[in-house]
């Protein structure tokens, strides 16, 4: 009885209807519109404020964030009402309608809705924000003037929409983007028309539009994203004139209550960021690097510890040359924003030096091994100096790892199997972050089978068995039996027995493909056997010197036709299948 009487009283709150389907920014609405009814029936008692829409602004940003929160960009209106009140909300009616309508839409429509849903919360949110302030200029009532709040409320609306990324759609993300600067500068209007001072960006509404173009995925996030930054440092010129001149007339007046606008390091990283994002378009990482220097410029030549270059903004830097992909000439630009950063008396952390060895790692420069180890080396001197920030970890070991195997030598392939040793070691003297992850062993298992001397299969084949073993291994950590060999493991293995001259090659490559086969048959969808598996095997047999090669080449090469006829296109002969098979 008394949760019925709960839900009795909450649907009379919000007007009727079935609560359990309505989202909390529309129940919000809901109990607004009860409290302008009171109000129009004469309760003297109630009165309705900016502040008590600020509630249903900043529940409609937390739903844009999480996707939505039953948005419905169909519900606008802006026309106040006879008692000052917006009438943007919906009705209770509306509001279990709008609900009944999405309850009743396909799944299919929506899984495709989440960006959707948090644009259109995003709207609602600025909707009520321009409906308050329609209401306050034909009203005149100041409890009715929307505040800061409500209108960074509503920006961050938009960038939380701008950020939403469950789908990977990113069109209604960069919309919020470009709507989020739409409304920064009516707020820009708002307050030059002396309109609302509380409208006039400042600081953080600046960054919060800039943040939502970082983050949305616009193709020229980067740009757009300065150019509202040259806005924030326009505005910081007129509030330093104007303070300069100590204006209190008129004509200044709309600047003295605004929010002050600084263009400080945290502004600066996110336009950094947004370069950085854009990857290999063009000239972002040029622009990237053009900012942190516009930042050391401005910090040499004012000591203005607002705009001083952090560990951020140098690693963003070297980030967006790691993903700018320019080869060896990107990886020495990242190493040389490492020195200027270290120069600058800013102490790198481990996320940087990860960065600059991920740029040599990708290169497939010749300097890379050399500038990778010497980066490793100096990691560990600044940790063994006592500087906790720079200790490498596992992200900087398999990095490292993934440098030795590209270089395919047999001293590489050792150097590669003494850190798995070492990563074990220190795994099991209590540095748990440190244990080999499936990347480790196979990088491991990678650098032999590039390494082509006579026994890099047999260390490669070891390693792999190695690997099984821990699996079954019942005394292991359950960490290290979580660790299981995939297609990538056997692969590579079968690849370095192809291409070896012992014996008994063709027929241990064979042995793994079987084994691959009967671990996808118990239900292992990561070690199903792909066309590079059995071409391998194929290549293996057209090597071998034994007796019936061709036959078992041949046996193979049917294996792949049944099972690509059996539902499997994707294991059809291709020309490297059938030329090793015609070989043998």
């Amino acid at each position: 009885e008394q949760q019925q009487q709960r839900r009795v009283g909450t649907s009379s709150a919000t007007g009727g209807g079935d609560t359990a389907r309505l989202t909390p920014p529309l129940v919000i609405e809901g109990l607004l519109k009860r409290i302008i009814d009171e109000q129009k029936a004469g309760n003297g008692d109630v009165s309705i404020t900016a502040d008590l829409y600020n509630v249903a602004i900043e529940a409609w940003a937390w739903a844009a964030a999480a996707g939505g929160g039953g948005a419905d960009a169909s519900v606008s209106a802006t026309k106040p009402n006879s008692y000052g009140a917006p009438a943007a909300l919906v009705t209770a009616d509306q509001m279990q309608n709008g609900n009944e309508k999405r309850t009743a839409g396909s799944s299919a429509a929506s899984q495709s809705s989440g960006p959707s849903q948090a644009l259109a919360a995003a709207r609602r949110a600025a909707e009520v924000v321009r409906s308050l302030q329609a209401a306050y200029e034909t009203t005149g009532n100041e409890a009715l003037r929307p505040n800061s709040h409500s209108f960074l409320a509503a920006l961050g609306a938009f960038t939380r929409a701008a950020c939403f990324t469950s789908t990977s759609s990113s069109s209604d993300q960069a919309t919020a983007a470009k709507e989020a600067e739409g409304l920064i500068h009516w707020m820009e209007d708002l307050a030059e028309a002396c309109k609302n001072e509380d409208a006039a960006p400042g600081t953080v509404a600046y960054s919060l539009v800039m943040n939502a173009y970082a983050k949305s995925g616009h193709r020229d996030a980067g740009r757009k994203a300065e150019t509202i930054f040259r806005s924030l440092e326009s505005a910081s010129l007129r509030e330093s004139a104007s303070a300069l001149e100590g204006s209190s007339d008129e004509g200044n007046g709309r600047w003295s209550r605004r929010a002050r606008s600084t263009a400080n390091t945290f502004c600066y990283n996110i336009v950094i960021n947004a370069y950085s994002r854009q990857g290999r378009r063009g000239g972002a990482v040029d622009s990237a690097e053009r900012i942190l220097t516009e930042m050391e410029n401005r910090y040499n030549a004012t000591l203005d510890e607002l705009a001083k270059p952090d560990v951020v903004s140098y690693s963003s830097v070297i980030n967006a040359w790691a993903r700018a992909n320019r080869k060896g000439y990107g990886a020495q630009r990242a190493e040389n924003i490492l020195n200027r950063m270290e120069a600058a008396g800013i102490v790198p952390n481990t996320i940087t030096f990860n960065s600059v060895l991920k740029c040599w790692a990708k290169s497939r420069d010749s300097r890379a091994l050399f500038r990778a180890e010497a980066l490793f080396r100096r990691m560990e001197r600044l940790h063994e100096e006592g500087n906790a920030d720079v200790q490498p970890d596992r992200i900087t070991f398999n990095t490292l790892l993934h440098t030795l195997a590209n270089a395919g030598k047999a001293q590489t392939a050792q150097r590669a199997e003494f850190i798995l040793d070492r990563m074990e070691s220190m795994a099991e003297e209590g540095n748990s972050e440190l244990a080999p992850n499936l990347f480790t062993w196979n990088s491991c298992i990678e650098a032999w089978s590039k390494a082509n001397v006579s026994y890099s299969a047999d260390r490669a084949y070891s390693l792999l068995r190695r690997l099984i073993a821990l699996q079954q291994d019942r005394k292991a950590t359950k960490r290290d039996r979580s660790v299981r060999a995939d297609r990538m493991s056997y692969n590579s293995v079968i690849f370095a027995l192809s291409r070896s001259t012992a014996p008994d090659a063709a027929v241990r490559a064979e042995q793994l493909l079987g084994l691959m086969e009967r671990e996808e048959a118990q239900g292992n969808p990561d070690v199903r056997p792909d066309v590079y598996s059995y071409s391998s095997v194929i290549s293996a047999w057209s090597r071998s010197r034994k007796q019936g090669a061709g036959k078992r080449a041949e046996l193979i090469l049917e294996r792949m036709e049944q099972r690509s006829k059996a539902g499997m296109p994707r294991l059809k002969p291709n020309f490297v299948s059938y030329n090793s098979a015609i070989g043998t």
